[in-house]
């Protein structure tokens, strides 16, 4: 469907579609292009056209996240040596830090040349590229843990790419999953901060999506749109704020706002899933 046709709003600005989730190869290989270095360029002017790679950073600072993904995902996970980690779009693997001295490797599965670094603390980071098929370039049951934090909203396959996070976890295995629940605007426009094609997963949609493929472990709403105002989201207390603003106001969701008072509902939700052991 065209972005034009009068259907459009219906369908997808009201959150009953995903739009991109039923693209074909060629819509998918277009998006793929234009997103492969948009997050790096919204915050630098390093695509200079050189077409040379950057060398990747020794090692990456902090990701400002850390109590917020201690909270949301980290804090459900087992005590002890959680194995082979895979992050999907993890960019410099920043967000591991909690838990790198209990990895015994990470691959990090990542379009852009830009965000990479060369290990994570004493932790050496193997960098995979994509393919914009969504196909991953690993076996069947090949991690015990997959991590994808505000990724999978950047992706049109996004029904094809947790199917292939469900096949490369070995049974048992944790899928840290946390994404943007509302439009992020109409991104038929260009928008002030964001790349070109993202857009948010409907919740009634995310929320079937990974039910039907995964044990939920945890649920829970986040990013009310006052945090911002009230500090970062690397303070314990900020985190716990957010947490109880978001649920409190559950009840005003929806995908697409266009009044202010509907603007005051959780734009986000992260999850805790594990792979069923018997399938």
């Amino acid at each position: 469907m065209s972005t034009t046709d009068a259907g459009f709003d219906e369908r997808y600005l009201s959150g009953r579609e995903l739009y991109g989730d039923d693209f074909v190869q060629a819509e998918i290989d277009a998006w793929f292009e234009d997103e492969r270095e948009g997050f790096a360029n919204l915050g630098s002017s390093a695509a200079d056209g050189s077409g040379v790679d950057p060398e990747p950073q020794d090692e990456p600072g902090l990701c400002g996240y850390d109590a917020f993904n201690v909270r949301h995902a980290f804090r459900h996970l087992p005590s002890g040596r959680l194995g082979d980690a895979l992050g999907i779009g993890s960019a410099f693997a920043s967000e591991f830090w909690p838990i790198s001295d209990r990895l015994d490797s990470l691959t990090v599965l990542e379009p852009s040349h830009q965000l990479r670094a060369r290990r994570l603390g004493r932790l050496p980071l193997n960098y995979v590229d994509p393919v914009p098929s969504g196909v991953m370039p690993f076996d069947d049951a090949s991690f015990d843990l997959a991590v994808s934090f505000g990724v999978l909203h950047h992706i049109p396959n996004v029904t094809k790419v947790v199917d292939e996070v469900r096949r490369v976890l070995r049974p048992g295995g944790y899928f840290l999953l946390r994404e943007p629940i509302h439009s992020m605007g109409d991104w038929r426009q260009p928008r002030r901060g964001l790349t070109a094609r993202e857009r948010g997963i409907p919740r009634p949609i995310l929320d079937r999506l990974v039910r039907e493929r995964f044990e939920v472990v945890a649920s829970t709403p986040i990013d009310f749109p006052l945090w911002p105002r009230l500090g970062t989201l690397d303070q314990k207390p900020n985190v716990l704020l957010d947490e109880l603003l978001a649920r409190a106001f559950s009840w005003n969701y929806r995908y697409h706002a266009t009044t202010r008072s509907q603007k005051f509902r959780p734009r986000g939700m992260a999850m805790v899933l594990r792979r069923p052991t018997k399938s």
